[in-house]
């Protein structure tokens, strides 16, 4: 993949992270920092553990765009194939861009309550439980296989790469772009939390996100009608 591909990417999944992760999977976060985190964890045990944590959910991610980009090779010869995954991941983006500026029903359509299922509501319970290291990484684990629009998003796009080592990049790289948000979140909940930056913040996002879903539709379109790049 070419850098500039690349560099969009990591800029989508920052921006897009900083203002929908923090809100989505802020209670998470705060649960497992609250819960595992306690005053005798000195600053190495607290970075080591919310690294665990962020670095389980890139595996994750990356399984996902391996598994994506390995089904999506099987089409790879389609180009209405890959138009309509692009078509997927822009319209995605858009319904994210929504929910950012505060429509919040989006959140109902794209992303399924994961408390309502019972292997991950159990399995988040024992992992709060653990006082493992290795728990944290479990966590970031099966946080990674949540639902989320901007994993449909970017799952799409590994899709549409037409290969698993490109599709896994692409989601080891979203993975790698949410780790500083998700950091800042577990050191400083309390500030992240606060309305006036949350609003700030996702306003911003959406507007960024909104650009990028733009140009993946068109990119669909170009497609699709066959026009000159």
């Amino acid at each position: 993949m070419e850098n500039a591909s690349l560099l969009a990417i990591a800029a989508a999944a920052f921006f897009g992270s900083l203002g929908h992760c923090v809100g989505m999977c802020g209670g998470f976060v705060l649960a497992y920092s609250s819960t595992k985190v306690g005053s005798h964890f000195g600053r190495k045990d607290k970075l080591l553990s919310h690294l665990l944590y962020n670095g389980g959910r890139t595996i994750s991610y990356t399984i996902i765009g391996a598994l994506a980009g390995l089904i999506g090779s099987v089409f790879s010869l389609s180009p209405d194939f890959r138009a309509a995954l692009y078509l997927f991941a822009g319209v995605v983006m858009l319904l994210v861009a929504l929910w950012l500026f505060g429509f919040v029903w989006v959140a109902r359509v794209l992303e399924y309550d994961f408390t309502k299922i019972s292997f991950f509501k159990t399995a988040f319970q024992k992992l709060l439980k653990s006082d493992s290291k290795a728990s944290f990484l479990s966590l970031g684990i099966l946080n990674g296989f949540f639902p989320c629009g901007l994993v449909y998003f970017f799952a799409s796009s590994a899709a549409a790469s037409g290969s698993a080592a490109s599709g896994a990049l692409i989601m080891f790289i979203f993975g790698l772009s949410t780790i500083a948000p998700m950091l800042s979140l577990a050191y400083a909940s309390s500030i992240l939390q606060k309305t006036g930056f949350r609003k700030a913040a996702s306003n911003i996002s959406a507007l960024l996100i909104l650009g990028f879903a733009a140009y993946t539709i068109w990119g669909a379109i170009v497609i699709f009608l066959d026009l000159p790049i």
